[in-house]
């Protein structure tokens, strides 16, 4: 195999392996209550109630002694009386979704047979472009501000996504895809026609 194609195999198991995770977490955890972890901070409330964050200006939860005005919140009570809405369902839903695409992807690097059919009634997937677009699509269902493992996971696969956009931009519009090796790509797509350079697959070196 070229170096290129051994790359890009890489990233798409690496790919594969993350969003498998990152699916199998939610699914697991939509039984347990809520993806979404409630939080309380003192700071949070002070930024959000106070002028400048500065206690002094705060008409709520402020105490005062002989030297200055502090800002107080009992976090405690806070966190016994926040009711987040559930997301069980949704997250059910979005994990299979996530969890049968991670399954075609790594099959597809190990057998390809097994999910050929699968493959081609997606035909986008075989190009560089389609391939970013549906890699950037898929990690922003496992990508949450509020859980910092599937952040992480959502990061690094949208970094992924966009090396692949990055990779169809050189080789759509100049000359360092061919200098890189990436001729064409197709994986099973069908048969690009000539002349056409930002198909992805098996990757040819120039």
């Amino acid at each position: 195999d070229a170096e290129p194609a051994k790359v890009l195999k890489m990233l798409n198991i690496l790919f594969a392996i993350l969003l498998f995770t990152g699916g199998f977490y939610r699914f697991t955890n939509s039984f347990n209550g809520n993806i979404v972890v409630p939080y309380c901070s003192q700071n949070h409330f002070a930024k959000t109630y106070c002028n400048g964050g500065d206690a002094k200006t705060c008409n709520l939860l402020t105490s005062h002694n002989e030297n200055s005005t502090y800002f107080t919140v009992n976090c405690q009570f806070v966190m016994d009386n926040v009711n987040t809405p559930e997301d069980g369902f949704e997250n059910v839903v979005s994990s299979c979704f996530i969890i049968f695409f991670a399954f075609v992807n790594v099959c597809e690097e190990f057998n390809d047979g097994a999910v050929q059919w699968v493959m081609s009634q997606f035909n986008f997937m075989g190009t560089l472009l389609g391939r970013g677009m549906y890699c950037l699509f898929v990690s922003s269902l496992i990508l949450t501000r509020s859980h910092t493992l599937l952040l992480w996971f959502g990061a690094i696969n949208m970094s992924i996504a966009i090396i692949y956009l990055i990779l169809w931009g050189l080789c759509k519009f100049t000359l360092y895809g061919e200098r890189l090796g990436i001729h064409s790509y197709v994986e099973h797509a069908p048969a690009p026609s000539s002349g056409q350079q930002d198909n992805v697959g098996a990757m040819q070196p120039v």
